[in-house]
């Protein structure tokens, strides 16, 4: 009883995952599928060696027996291609067509100029390298738009004095629990971190202002920014609920994009259903497109952005309509902060 109390009940697990009991971490889709098949594929091969060798004799006793190459418990490493690597290959694999192209070209005495007008590849090469696009630095942008007096932008010799308190606080979720780590309770739960790291967070932030948003970001499967995502890496998969333990690496465990949704959903469920604030405080905090909130102000709409960059915005705009100075935090580099 005090197993099923610590890390909860297994037979009231729903999904079709294949989950660790005591940590709740998550194995891949193709160790459960090793799972669910290794008894029929166990079966038919007992079949087969009781038919062909201990009743019909086609097969020798003496005959290998094939080992089955199931995915279990461990996943295979695949190393991926670095850039260099990828654009070496563009080039061979242009320099042969280009080779081909040409020679066609001189048999039908076509023109050179037209050849070139036509795209060889199916990613423009400006904007992509094997269909996967070009990153850049989005802060660099930052500096054209300061530097231009028409822009009306803060320039870097005006000085910016950050007030003690504040209308409301702005905070993006992402960089928030990032610079929150679950090292802090290690050993503990999940429940442990909400009630000892993140809640006391935004308590805090309370006491300097009288309005406090965060707001995650969105992780959809078809998105301009899986290429991203992609490259940044990705983490085992953990399940997440109020009695599983946090994780030791930290950075690992939100490098998945699933980890990082289901954390966002506890915590904000948690923010509302537990948390206790002041009756002339207002805490703003989104959950998919919804936007939870406790307090008295006026309630926000449903929204579908799934940046947090831009949602912020949004959250800004709600809050200037009743307020006039704010704060916000984020650790983007394509966002600059007011108090800074």
């Amino acid at each position: 009883m005090e197993l099923l109390l610590s890390n909860g009940n297994p037979f009231e697990e729903s999904s079709k995952d294949l989950v660790t009991l005591d940590n709740k971490v998550c194995e891949s889709a193709a160790a459960a599928a090793s799972v669910l098949k290794v008894e029929s594929m166990g079966q038919e091969q007992y079949n087969n060696f009781k038919k062909n060798v201990l009743d019909s004799h086609d097969t020798p006793l003496t005959a290998p027996i094939k080992r089955n190459n199931l995915m279990l418990f461990h996943e295979k490493k695949t190393r991926k291609k670095t850039a260099a690597k990828l654009r070496m290959q563009h080039f061979k694999r242009h320099a042969e067509l280009y080779g081909k192209a040409f020679i066609v070209l001189e048999s039908r005495s076509g023109n050179l100029e037209d050849f070139f007008c036509h795209e060889s590849s199916p990613y423009p090469p400006a904007l992509s390298c094997e269909g996967s696009l070009n990153s850049c630095t989005k802060s660099d942008l930052l500096f054209y738009i300061l530097g231009n007096p028409k822009s009306g932008g803060i320039s870097d010799s005006e000085e910016i004095v950050a007030p003690d308190l504040y209308d409301f606080i702005v905070i993006d979720g992402g960089a928030l629990i990032h610079s929150l780590p679950g090292t802090t309770v290690q050993g503990k739960t999940f429940e442990s971190y909400f009630d000892k790291v993140f809640c006391p967070r935004v308590q805090r932030d309370l006491k300097r202002s009288t309005r406090v948003d965060i707001v995650w970001d969105q992780y959809r499967a078809l998105t301009i920014k899986g290429g991203t995502r992609e490259k940044r890496g990705s983490g085992t998969r953990q399940r997440i609920s109020g009695t599983a333990k946090v994780p030791r690496d930290w950075q690992a465990f939100l490098a998945n994009e699933d980890n990082k949704t289901e954390l966002f959903s506890f915590l904000s469920t948690a923010l509302v259903t537990n948390g206790q604030f002041p009756d002339d405080k207002d805490v703003y905090i989104t959950a998919d497109d919804c936007v939870h909130h406790v307090g008295n102000s006026p309630p926000m709409d449903r929204c579908n952005h799934e940046e947090a960059d831009t949602r912020v915005l949004v959250h800004l705009l709600h809050a200037l309509q009743t307020a006039s100075v704010g704060m916000v935090y984020t650790g983007d580099t394509c966002c600059r902060n007011p108090a800074e």
